[in-house]
This record gives C-alpha cells, sequence and structure tokens, in this order.
C-alpha cells in the first residue's frame, strides 16, 4: 500500500461515529445498490420483517480508517447469535471506501483486520471450523472485486439471496483453517 503515512486503523467507537456520522454515511453509500443515511450508520439495530434485529457489539466490532483524522473507509461487524443468545458469529455488514482512496488496498487491510479479530475471539459458525459472512453485490451482481478480495481470504460463494426490494447477497464461506493461513500470509495488513 502506498502513501498511508497518515492513514490510522481504529476501533469505530459510538461517540466517533456520532461525530461522523454523515461522512462515515457517504462512505458506507459507495456499497454498490445502497444509499446510506446518519441513522443507518448510528442504528443499532434493522429492521426484520417480523422484529427489530439487533447488531450485537456493533462498536465492540466496527472499525474505521481515517486520514488526517478525516474518516477515509469503514468496516460495521457485529455478532450473530442463536435463539439462545450464545454468539456463534460475526457478520460483516459493510465494508465501504471513500472513492478517492479506492486503488489502495484500504479495504483489504479493514478486511484483514476484521478476520483477524474475529479469528482471536473466536468467532465461527456453521462449524467449529468455518466461518461465514455475506457480501452484498447490489446493482453489480458479480461485484466482481469485491469477491475477488473475499476469495482471497479463502471464501468462495456458497448461494445467493434475493431481498424483497431485488438486491442480491451472495453468501461466502471459509473455513477457519484457510482465513487464518490467508490472513497469516498477509501479516503486514494487519
Amino acid at each position: 500500500m502506498t502513501n498511508t503515512e497518515n492513514i490510522v486503523l481504529k476501533q469505530l467507537s459510538r461517540e466517533y461515529a456520532e461525530e461522523n456520522a454523515e461522512r462515515l454515511a457517504v462512505i458506507a453509500s459507495e456499497i454498490p445498490g445502497t444509499s446510506w443515511t446518519s441513522e443507518m450508520v448510528m442504528a443499532e439495530e434493522v429492521p426484520g420483517e417480523s422484529k427489530q434485529v439487533p447488531l450485537l457489539g456493533k462498536w465492540r466490532h466496527s472499525l474505521v480508517m481515517e486520514e488526517s483524522e478525516v474518516p477515509i473507509a469503514l468496516a460495521i461487524g457485529y455478532e450473530v447469535r442463536n435463539k439462545d443468545e450464545i454468539s456463534q458469529a460475526l457478520h460483516l455488514g459493510a465494508l465501504a471506501c471513500d472513492r478517492a482512496y479506492k486503488g489502495r488496498k484500504l479495504g483489504e487491510h479493514l478486511l484483514a483486520r476484521f478476520l483477524k479479530n474475529a479469528i482471536e475471539r473466536g468467532y465461527v459458525a456453521l462449524s467449529d471450523t468455518t466461518m461465514t459472512f455475506s457480501l452484498q453485490t447490489g446493482a453489480d451482481p458479480e461485484n466482481v472485486s469485491v469477491r475477488h478480495l473475499y476469495e482471497k481470504y479463502g471464501f468462495v460463494a456458497d448461494h445467493e439471496i434475493v431481498k424483497p426490494d431485488g438486491v442480491k447477497n451472495v453468501v461466502m464461506i471459509a473455513r477457519q483453517d484457510d482465513v487464518e493461513r490467508a490472513v497469516t500470509s498477509n501479516k503486514d495488513l494487519v
């Protein structure tokens, strides 16, 4: 990665998000097929079809990159729990970078750190050796660059979900040992 002298990666706190909600919404809106608002950035639950879905641990698991104290990229993560309220997975709800910074591997830095944190905190799903994340493809059904990034870290497309509004999600899964190998081989990013 080039020209990173002034770029800092840190945990996204509620206070930081409140202060920078509008800017973070602009960055998150770079995800194809989405249009974020500051309220969406601050939300701690999302409306479900029959109930609100809490974004558990959002402030503990989310990351932000900034340059000269201005947010330029973010990863919003939260816990997925089973019906017994036991954490079973960590979900990456958004991975986005300001378009002026595209091509500088900031998204890869965020993904590598997010995955490293997930491994260190013991988040797995489906089995003891599988981690799951969903990739929102939005307006670009292939979203090739993001899919290649996930694939670099051991993820493969498992199935596609089409939401009622027509937005597509490709659910990608990876075995934990494949992710650990990829994170280790890219240790300069974490």
